[in-house]
């Protein structure tokens, strides 16, 4: 194993905590969000971080599904995207110590893309981001299927100039791919569910979610994966790059 490997699966990272909101179904939230390290799978080299969250129902502690997700209100997903950024760049700069790093993953809602309000809040956070690092931003936007091409091209445009790479997030159930291969996507992650137990049900979800994803773009990043054999098996069925579960230091590619 190599020494990457070893930081990788031996260290854990605290998630980080924003403060509590109510969203407009009365129900109590709050947004955990935490530093993964991203690896560029071919060499195994660390190129990044990804800010993670997870949005938690305070009463129940159980995190929110894609579909309890999707089904907030848009002020709610522009707060969540909003309080994820924030909390990620504040952490980024307590674990940098200062040092910038090649890239940083951000995840921003189509939702809150989609309307000026959020666009603007967010647009600062970018230019905010973008001292933080070498190379530049990867921007993962998130609640895309389904979306009409129009609102997506618009949605993008937007925010291409901040970005690296701009990368959709896509779940099940899938929408039109098509479209999604038309609106200039130059990557796609898929989430690894957290249930996940086994060697046999993680390369049935790898297999699908990266066939969804090698259908609108080439780069595939498979996301909080369990561990770094699990991540072998991603990048053996395709994906580009990956991210473990926890989030844990290692040393930057060329360090």
């Amino acid at each position: 194993m190599s020494a990457v490997a070893r930081q990788i699966e031996t260290h854990e990272e605290a998630a980080l905590e924003a403060p509590r909101f109510t969203a407009a179904n009365g129900r109590p939230l709050r947004v955990s969000c935490r530093l993964e390290p991203v690896l560029e799978l071919k060499a195994f080299r660390r190129i990044g971080y990804r800010m993670a969250r997870q949005v938690v129902d305070v009463e129940t502690g159980q995190p929110l599904s894609v579909d309890e997700t999707v089904r907030l209100t848009r002020a709610d997903l522009e707060r969540i995207d909003l309080a994820t950024l924030s909390r990620g760049l504040d952490r980024l700069q307590v674990e940098s110590e200062g040092a910038k790093e090649l890239t940083l993953t951000l995840p921003v809602s189509y939702v809150s893309l989609s309307n000026p309000h959020g666009r603007k809040a967010l647009v600062g956070y970018f230019k905010q981001a973008r001292e933080a690092v070498l190379k530049g931003l990867v921007c993962e936007v998130t609640e895309i299927e389904g979306v009409p091409e129009v609102g997506l091209t618009a949605a993008f445009a937007a925010i291409r100039p901040y970005c690296l790479l701009l990368v959709g997030r896509r779940a099940p159930p899938y929408g039109d791919s098509q479209i999604l291969a038309s609106v200039g996507l130059q990557g796609v992650s898929v989430e690894c569910p957290g249930e996940l137990s086994d060697d046999g049900e993680f390369v049935a979800w790898a297999r699908q979610s990266t066939d969804a994803g090698k259908r609108v773009a080439r780069s595939v990043m498979a996301f909080g994966v369990p561990s770094t054999r699990h991540l072998a098996i991603a990048a053996h069925l395709g994906a580009s790059h990956g991210s473990l579960r926890s989030g844990p230091v290692v040393a930057a590619a060329g360090d």
